[in-house]
């Protein structure tokens, strides 16, 4: 994995982009206001397109890379894990979903590194772990609108369903990489 080349490949950019501007989060719920909830969906709406382009450029312009591998649901899993936290926080989500996306997403994130350092292997986002995103990704938008707070719990119901599925197709993956010889 060359990073110093790789972190100039469009895709990245725009994975550590997310990376970085997602603590905005906490600042944005501090808004008050429907100014406060349209100023935070503008910003969500641009921050979640660098998901949908980062995705698109490395497959349009055959700029996929491990860095990209391990970045993008990197990006996804701290921008979700802290929107959950804002959620909590200014909107009274149940801490429940909070504890329910750390223990997923720390066991997901520990086993990927255990395998990039002992196996020299990145493994992929499947397609469970995307829908898994893209579905949390429009709970939170509904839990910042407010008005919506049953479409938006059943949302994120179906999104921790979700999350379940994609975690057992981890764990079964990591137990396939790892005791591969």
């Amino acid at each position: 994995m060359n990073i110093k080349q790789d972190i100039l490949k469009i895709p990245n950019i725009l994975s550590l982009s997310r990376l970085l501007l997602s603590p905005l989060i906490f600042y944005f719920f501090t808004i008050p206001g429907w100014l406060g909830k349209i100023i935070t969906l503008g910003f969500l709406c641009l921050i979640y397109s660098t998901d949908f382009f980062d995705g698109y450029f490395a497959r349009k312009l055959s700029l996929q890379s491990d860095l990209g591998r391990i970045l993008d649901p990197l990006a996804d899993k701290v921008l979700i894990l802290q929107l959950i936290i804002a959620l909590v926080i200014y909107r009274n989500l149940y801490p429940i979903v909070l504890y329910a996306v750390l223990v997923r997403d720390g066991i997901i994130l520990i086993g990927g590194l255990y395998l990039i350092i002992k196996k020299k292997v990145v493994v992929e986002s499947n397609i469970w772990g995307k829908a898994t995103t893209a579905i949390m990704m429009v709970a939170t938008l509904l839990f910042i609108i407010g008005e919506l707070w049953y479409l938006a719990l059943a949302l994120l119901i179906a999104g921790l369903c979700l999350a379940i599925v994609s975690f057992i197709i981890y764990l079964s993956a990591f137990f396939k990489l790892l005791f591969k010889s």
